[in-house]
């Protein structure tokens, strides 16, 4: 996650502690207790590319990875500066394919996340591919937020470091 997004370039700061995907089925270092921490997801191989010689999700690894996890990424304000600048260059079909394991939840807010850093082509993709069909949370179940109708997530996290809806 931050880690990533520190490898790929996108991150301004290097994460506090370096974070780790694990499938549900392997287990965490012990020799890496204390410095990282990890985060449950499983991500397909079309999501990992190797980065100065280190395994990394790509870019699209790392938005289907926020969505699935948002609560896991820990530096919304730094998501919020970069997301914008790195969105352009999704391939958009990498993350529709991404996705298709996904449940719904996951969808709405990767698309979300695209509509909210400009790349609408690439969030109404995802939407006609999985149309949403319930209220996804991008954040805590609090009032407040913003609600983006077309992908149908409330968002109580991000909202506050994105231009979307305030008329900036």
């Amino acid at each position: 996650m931050e880690s990533a997004a520190s490898v790929l370039g996108f991150a301004q700061r290097i994460p506090e502690q370096e974070v780790v995907a694990l499938p549900d089925n392997e287990r965490f270092p012990k020799a890496l207790a204390g410095d990282w921490r990890y985060v449950r997801i499983e991500l397909q191989s079309s999501a990992i590319a190797t980065v100065n010689g280190l395994p990394s999700w790509t870019l699209e690894g790392l938005l289907v990875g926020i969505a699935a996890r948002p609560s896991a990424y820990k530096d919304v304000a730094g998501l919020g500066q970069w997301l914008a600048e790195a969105a352009p260059g999704v391939d958009t079909a990498n993350v529709v394919e991404l996705l298709q394991p996904m449940g719904n939840a996951t969808r709405q807010r990767a698309a979300y996340l695209l509509a909210a850093s400009d790349s609408e082509h690439a969030a109404a993709a995802i939407v006609e591919a999985y149309p949403p069909s319930e209220i996804a949370w991008l954040g805590p179940r609090e009032a407040g937020g913003f609600f983006d109708s077309n992908t149908k997530v409330n968002d109580t996290l991000l909202f506050n470091y994105l231009s979307i809806g305030t008329g900036s």
